[in-house]
């Protein structure tokens, strides 16, 4: 149990470095920290919880490349 908490205070710590000022990180920066750490789903959750309980919040962008804009015939009436 120890070794677990250490490699998640390990992960919470390269974390760190991509929090902004302003207390936040990008969802996309955690993405890529779990591919490059190939972390398990239930390690994930442990860093999101984490991260929440250290006041993170993660700021969810979208780069607007699977958004539909959806026009209403009855706008043009």
């Amino acid at each position: 149990m120890a070794a677990k908490a250490a490699q998640l205070a390990q992960w919470l710590k390269e974390l760190q470095d991509k929090v902004n000022a302003d207390g936040n990180i990008k969802y996309d920066d955690i993405l890529l920290f779990t591919k490059e750490k190939s972390l398990t789903s239930k390690q994930l959750d442990s860093v999101f919880k984490a991260l929440h309980e250290g006041g993170v919040e993660i700021i969810y962008e979208e780069d607007g490349k699977d958004c539909l804009l959806y026009t209403s015939d009855a706008a043009d009436e």
